[in-house]
């Protein structure tokens, strides 16, 4: 198992016959893996999509597009080829292809074939990022906006892959777009011209696209009134004739498609509109404070669900009342919607971590068990059978106010000792999921925690860059070594059967030290003197015994694996 800023990955292992061997005596077994699943949703805004076939949903984790199934959990296809966090994600509307944008210098769109599996074709006209991307109504066209930097638009035709037109040095910041299919003349007759509608940063616009000729046309909506908004998100009603769109102040507007007239705002929650799905039958609405409400078409509220984490996505099933969606807090629901009642009901469907990964552990002795902790300020404990926390030993142990950095755990497995940048270290009981001490030291977060060998002292370093001994019983450390590192003290590690621990630190530096003591030890030099084990030219990251006490391992920024062979006399 590995983990990256968001995601964790699951891996299978196993052996296959190489090559080069020629005879039965001489068969060797070579190992190889392969992916068996990813925990990870980037919560991006409008990244969560419901595939017309009602058994799929597609996501982004981190850089990588994940096809999951709602009835196997085990059943997810991964589609690879960004170098850098994905930004934006849409579907065509029947499900034949999927586009998606990316961060950085490299801001490529890569369209992919959905039943192939297939990439398409690999965009690159954009710079430094993507915001938005949507597939017109008939999937012949894919416009895509670049982030504030970029500030341009291009349409795309997806027979092959070539620009139709670009739109360069927009004025404002676009954070969303949808297609609102034909442009229609003044009798509301389809023309061959194509409709698209942008919101962003005080802005909220629509633009008319000729694929012939290539033309191009932007007409602001007409407020009247002077309306200050930050639009997060454009969705067109299925007759046409009405647009909503979502604002950062928690209401919605209501936009007159024919004159582009700005008609009415409806209050929705707080914290802002995050997401938007209109229906025949009124607008279903996604707020930064959690909530899902549904608005029948006299924009009354008449139905209300209250999610965790701020929605960024919802995605419909065309022709029913299931709806995918999916919050900044990782979470992933599958929402069944009844207008005519009316009332809503929740299902959740798989959680994730909402920030960067941190560390992971298996429980002793457990192989479908597994820990990590996060930025998020979370600790979960998963279940290796179908990648669900397992909420009857820990749900949520979420006191901390800022990225937990380390976890210890007493041999009774019932208590946990967990630290973090908020420069606290809190122990848990892990049966009641109850906090029974804080310890809070005067400067600096913490950046790794241990327990002595009796399990009576509990060792932190962080960047304070010193090394602090504490009793549970008294509130302030019983003794502290000042300036054990340069700079900041990163990880920690207490020998198993020998009166030993280890610190490293972000100046490369690994140190031995005597636990009874508090001197530096080291069997060459003087304990009188700091001895340096010398070798990495990055942070190093993280230090581990082996068993025997025999070797040291550590790690570090620069991707090296270091073991130290460890002499006592």
């Amino acid at each position: 198992i590995c983990y990256t800023k968001e995601s964790i990955f699951v891996f299978l292992r196993s052996t296959g016959t190489t090559a080069a061997a020629s005879t039965m005596d001489n068969q060797k077994s070579a190992p190889t893996m392969e992916l068996e699943h990813a925990i990870g949703f980037s919560g991006i805004s409008a990244g969560l999509h419901y595939h017309p076939n009602g058994q799929d949903y597609v996501y982004p984790a981190g850089g990588c597009i994940v096809i999951a199934s709602l009835s196997d959990p085990h059943n997810q296809v991964f589609l690879r080829g960004h170098d850098a966090n994905i930004t934006c994600l849409t579907m065509s509307p029947t499900g034949r292809y999927l586009a998606s944008g990316q961060a950085g210098s490299n801001a490529d769109i890569l369209v992919w074939d959905y039943a192939s599996r297939q990439l398409l074709f690999r965009l690159s006209e954009h710079d430094f990022g993507i915001n938005a991307v949507a597939f017109s109504h008939d999937e012949k066209l894919l416009v895509s906006v670049g982030n504030e930097r970029d500030a341009r638009i291009f349409l795309w035709d997806m027979a092959n892959g070539n620009i139709v037109t670009t739109q360069q040095k927009l004025q404002a910041t676009v954070l969303a777009v949808c297609w609102g299919g034909f442009h229609r003349d003044i009798k509301r007759r389809d023309t061959t011209s194509y409709l698209f509608a942008t919101g962003g940063t005080r802005m909220l616009q629509f633009w008319v696209l000729n694929p012939i000729t290539g033309e191009l046309v932007a007409n602001k909506v007409e407020f009247g009134a002077p309306v200050v908004r930050d639009y997060t998100c454009v969705q067109f009603t299925p007759d046409r004739e009405t647009m909503v769109a979502g604002t950062t102040s928690g209401d919605f507007a209501v936009v007159h498609v024919k004159t582009r007239r700005f008609l009415q705002s409806i209050s929705a929650c707080t914290c802002g509109v995050l997401s938007l799905c209109a229906w025949n039958e009124g607008v279903l609405v996604g707020g930064g404070d959690g909530s899902l409400l549904f608005f029948n078409n006299d924009f009354v509220d008449s139905a209300k669900q209250s999610l965790v984490g701020a929605i960024s996505g919802l995605s419909p099933l065309a022709g029913s009342g299931s709806v995918m969606a999916g919050t900044q807090s990782g979470f992933i629901y599958h929402v069944t919607v009844h207008p005519s009642q009316p009332s809503m009901a929740s299902r959740l469907i798989c959680e994730n971590h909402s920030n960067g990964v941190l560390a992971i552990a298996f429980a002793p002795q457990h192989s479908d068990r597994f820990a990590t902790i996060s930025k998020d300020c979370t600790i979960r404990i998963w279940d290796g059978s179908d990648y669900s926390v397992v909420r009857d030993m820990v749900s949520h142990l979420k006191e901390h106010s800022m990225a937990i950095t380390g976890l210890a755990l007493f041999d009774d497995d019932v208590h946990l000792l967990s630290c973090s940048r908020d420069k606290s270290f809190l122990c848990w009981e892990l049966r009641t999921e109850r906090r029974i001490a804080a310890h809070i030291q005067r400067m600096g977060g913490l950046n790794a925690i241990a327990l002595s060998r009796n399990q009576s002292i509990v060792l932190t370093v962080g960047q304070e860059k010193r090394i602090s001994y504490w009793d549970l019983r008294i509130e302030a450390p019983v003794n502290v070594i000042t300036k054990a590192h340069a700079d900041e003290a990163t990880c920690l590690a207490v020998a198993h059967t020998m009166p030993y621990f280890a610190t490293g630190g972000t100046d490369q530096l690994i140190k031995l030290w005597s636990f009874d003591t508090g001197r530096c030890f080291f069997p060459s030099q003087s304990c009188l003197l700091i001895m340096d084990g010398v070798g990495h030219s990055g942070s190093v990251r993280s230090l581990e015994f082996s068993p025997d006490d025999r070797q040291l391992v550590s790690v570090g920024d620069e991707g090296s694996i270091f073991v130290w062979n460890l002499y006592s006399e």
